[in-house]
């Protein structure tokens, strides 16, 4: 799981951008089922316009979880939520999900 979130935590963030918070989580996510999905976020602050970020983070992706099985990069995708920190910064949050890998006897997955 680290190392799928640090995929995401070392991307080049755009400049005037600042981490609020990063989250990580391996389990159950979506459906039902025995498989593990896995999810890592950012919580982000810059003094640049929406349409900036979402033009930086359009094409952005990052390996998946398991580099070990055929499948295609995880697409960064972007939420801008309607708040401003103290300073007036947009804030918005990055994500990057990956599912449906075998749980074994990984207990958060069932």
């Amino acid at each position: 799981m680290s190392t799928f979130a640090n995929n995401l935590y070392t991307h080049p963030l755009p400049k005037n951008t600042k981490i609020l918070s990063k989250d990580k989580e391996v389990g159950l996510l979506v459906c039902n089922g025995n498989h593990c999905d896995y999810r890592a976020s950012m919580m982000l602050s810059t003094k640049l316009s929406k349409n900036y970020i979402l033009a930086y983070y359009k094409s952005a992706s990052v390996p998946t979880a398991d580099k070990n099985i055929d499948k295609d990069d995880v697409k960064v995708t972007v939420e801008i939520l309607n708040q401003r920190d103290k300073l007036g910064n947009l804030i918005f949050k990055i994500e990057i999900f990956d599912d449906g890998y075998p749980a074994g006897f990984d207990l958060r997955c069932n």
